[in-house]
This record gives structure tokens, sequence and C-alpha cells, in this order.
């Protein structure tokens, strides 16, 4: 798994450490599977060694896929500051845009025109106050 070696991840190591048990115990089975004749001893260890060999594959399994899960979350954070970090508004900047909005739809519904005039107008202050550090949200 790809892990920030500076945050301890319990379940990723519980995973790993699993992972080395079942691939151990597999082997051991797999080594006493060969090393038996007997028709009844070998039938019982290929169904143990498939049942542990399963167990390793879905343990690995779900290893890649919380790897694929962090590494998406990395990326998605990685998306959210460079946007943020391209202008950088706070949370409350985007909920009165939203407030606003809502009701320049709603008083200008039947005039386009001016409904673009006064989003765009919307949109351009609030950069500015974001920008200038003005906006305080209150």
């Amino acid at each position: 798994m790809i892990e920030d070696p500076q945050i301890p991840n319990p379940v990723g190591e519980s995973l790993a450490e699993r992972a080395r048990l079942d691939l151990s115990l597999v082997r051991h089975v797999h080594a006493q599977s060969l090393a038996t004749t007997d028709p009844d001893q070998i039938n019982g260890l290929g169904r143990t060694y498939q049942r542990i060999a399963r167990s390793l594959r879905q343990t690995l399994a779900l290893q890649a896929k919380l790897a694929r899960e962090a590494q998406a979350t990395r990326d998605a954070a990685r998306r959210r500051h460079t946007i943020t970090n391209e202008i950088p508004a706070p949370d409350q900047a985007y909920e009165v845009a939203d407030a606003v909005t809502n009701v320049i739809w709603a008083e200008h519904e039947h005039e386009p025109l001016e409904r673009e005039r006064l989003l765009d107008d919307l949109s351009d202050r609030l950069d500015y106050m974001v920008r200038a550090e003005a906006f305080d949200g209150q």
C-alpha cells in the first residue's frame, strides 16, 4: 500500500501483517502437501491451501483497493488545493454567491440580459473582495 510514512495507519499495518501471515501459512501448507504421499492428507492439505490462498488474495485485493482510494483522496485534495490557491475564496463567499444568485434568478427570471449582468457583477465583486482579503463572511 502507498502510505504517508508520518501518519500511522493501523488498518494498513493490520492488512500487511495478515498478508504476511497468510503467505507464510500458504507456503507451509504447500510444503507439507508436497512432502506427503498419503492421498487423504494431500486432499485435506489441498483444501486448506485453497482456503488460505483465497484469504491471501482477498487481503491483497483489499490492500490494492485501499491504496487506490487513498491515492484518489490525495489527488482530489491536490486538485482542491490547486483550485483554492488559484482563487483563495473562503467558504462564506461561496455561500453568499449561492444565496445572491438565487435571488437574482428569482427577481430577473424573465430578464436574461439583466440577470447575466448582475451575475457577472456579483462574480467580479466577490472575486475582488476575496482577493483583497476584505471578505470575512459577516
